[in-house]
């Protein structure tokens, strides 16, 4: 069994990080590459909305780190900055409560307007930094292939009524 790596969390700008262009959710967008047209093609396809109410709502939740590696210094665009590998839609959901122009632009104009504190606490999310993608295969084949599986309604429903049960 391989040996492992005890996830580190540190925090980086928002604006050091690329959404990935080789994510296999954003694979049918065609040649359209550039970052704000991967935060549309994340808006219409997959439920971004859902995750920035979320965050609009509770904040960034530490314990979700983006997973990113670094990105490739020949490339100008990528120089200094980190690819999100894990965490797209997360980083998505930040990009457009913090860019008001983004949001306006996508249409994606129904998300609450975020007070200057709540958008200061979204400079900078929580990482787990990898040396290159290949390192993060078994988990995201795990992760997304196999994955976790979800809960069902009544799952759901029973851990909602034990909290408010017990942490009212």
């Amino acid at each position: 069994m391989p040996e492992q790596k005890k996830l580190k969390i540190e925090f980086k700008e928002v604006d050091r990080l690329l959404l990935d262009v080789d994510n296999p959710r954003l694979s049918a967008i065609g040649d359209a590459k550039s970052q704000d047209a991967l935060v549309e093609v994340l808006w219409n396809e997959m439920a971004v909305d859902e995750v920035a109410l979320s965050i609009a709502a509770n904040g960034y939740f530490e314990e979700e780190p983006l997973f990113i590696v670094p990105g490739d210094p020949k490339k100008p665009e990528q120089k200094d900055k980190f690819i999100v590998v894990e965490g797209n839609r997360r980083l998505a959901a930040v990009r457009l409560l913090r860019n008001a122009e983004l949001r306006r632009a996508i249409k994606a104009t129904d998300l609450p307007k975020i007070s200057e504190k709540q958008r200061k606490a979204l400079d900078q999310l929580p990482v787990s930094i990898y040396p290159d993608k290949e390192s993060l295969w078994e988990f995201f084949g795990f992760r997304h292939v196999n994955g976790p599986k979800e809960w069902d309604s009544f799952s759901k429903a029973t851990y909602v009524a034990r909290v408010r049960r017990e942490f009212g």
